[in-house]
């Protein structure tokens, strides 16, 4: 990505390159999006191959196939060679899908047809100030129940993804799902809850050494999915215990994946609504990844049923992607743009943070900035 500082010790001939190349992002996430859903990188994991070659083994057309890897070539992601063989380059090798972190689920989650339409969108958007996903549906991202009525199936990322009937049989709530998914849904749920897992393998390391979690005796993770998290934080502190909590459908997957790790012993896990109240007891309450999801008011509320429910020296350890300064690049800043196309959220400044904090009553202590795409801010009770 071009920075501020580079636009500016150029020349306007220059500058009208820049804007060009910037204007044509729309086919680099494509050609991305197209050479992550062949698989191209892992067709290479073993050596360089022609575009003939991959043609075959992915049932493309070959000189077309050619033209999009040529095209990411020039852009770093893969290497041309003699007689159009392509081989792997470092970020490509990102595309591969048996690496920890992989960007393939990501790659071809942000490239699929759904998302396209609610992007092309975002001036509407601009205009009424509503989410995209509202304005093209007619009805709340998820016909207002995240994750349906019974997310999953019942089931963790493991086996069949979303279990024989995604969503028990509401995708998006109780409107039928938009048809481009329709055609496909388990296959794109199975790619976000891929792609959501390789976020959370990918982060969490970064967040394990951004935080320390050692002084604390009981830990409540709020609204933390499947509990890979809270998995990781028991097993780096084997006296501490934890109470995972999540919605009703999400927390009955989570049983499973808890016992697969060996921390059921120490780990509840509790069902309900974060809305209505958290499970109290704890001296450190956890929210990743919660805040970006709500407007104003429900963050509030969610904030201030943890400060109701912790204890009085307890802590609160908000994880999210905390917005730069201005003019500073910050994938935060894209992030909130997700937020104002699918949902009533955003992503937030610190500023924004600590004044949203104090109305529910805390005082921020420290805000740690790291390099991934996640922040740590630690807040006590005033």
């Amino acid at each position: 990505m071009f920075t501020t500082e580079a636009i500016n010790q150029t020349n306007q001939m220059n500058l009208s390159e820049i804007l060009l190349h910037m204007s044509n992002g729309t086919f680099v996430a494509q050609t991305i999006y197209v050479a992550a859903k062949l698989g191209i990188a892992d067709l290479l994991k073993d050596g360089a191959k022609s575009s003939d070659e991959l043609a075959k083994l992915t049932d493309v057309d070959a000189q077309a196939l050619y033209r999009v890897l040529r095209a990411l070539s020039s852009i770093g992601i893969f290497a041309e060679g003699e007689n159009r063989r392509f081989e792997l380059t470092p970020l490509a090798k990102c595309l591969q899908s048996d690496i920890p972190g992989s960007m393939r689920p990501f790659a071809i989650s942000l490239g699929e047809p759904l998302l396209w339409q609610i992007c092309g969108n975002l001036l509407d958007s601009v205009k009424t100030g509503k989410n995209a996903f509202e304005n093209i549906f007619g009805d709340k991202p998820f016909g207002g129940k995240p994750f349906g009525d019974k997310p999953f199936g019942g089931k963790p990322f493991g086996g069949k993804p979303f279990g024989g009937n995604p969503f028990g049989g509401k995708p998006f709530g109780k409107k039928p799902l938009p048809f481009m998914m329709a055609q496909n849904p388990e296959e794109i749920m199975q790619t976000l809850s891929e792609a959501v897992n390789a976020l959370t393998s990918s982060i969490i390391p970064v967040m394990l050494t951004s935080y320390d979690f050692s002084p604390f005796s009981k830990i409540v993770d709020v609204g933390g999915g499947y509990g890979a998290l809270i998995t990781e934080i028991l097993k780096m502190n084997p006296t501490m215990k934890g109470i995972l909590f999540d919605q009703p459908p999400v927390a009955q997957g989570a049983r499973h994946f808890i016992e697969t790790k060996g921390i059921a012993e120490r780990c509840e896990i509790v069902a309900g609504n974060f809305l209505e109240s958290v499970p109290s007891g704890g001296d450190a309450y956890v929210l990743k990844h919660v805040l970006h999801t709500s407007d104003n008011e429900n963050a509030l509320t969610i904030l201030k049923n943890c400060h109701k429910a912790m204890a009085e020296n307890g802590k609160l350890i908000v994880f999210e992607a905390v917005i730069s300064p201005a003019n500073k690049p910050s994938l935060s800043k894209w992030l909130d743009l997700h937020m104002l196309l699918m949902g009533n959220g955003c992503e937030r400044t610190e500023t924004e943070y600590r004044e949203l904090l104090a109305a529910a009553g805390f005082m921020v202590n420290k805000v740690v900035f790291t390099q991934a795409s996640i922040d740590v801010i630690e807040a006590v009770k005033v």
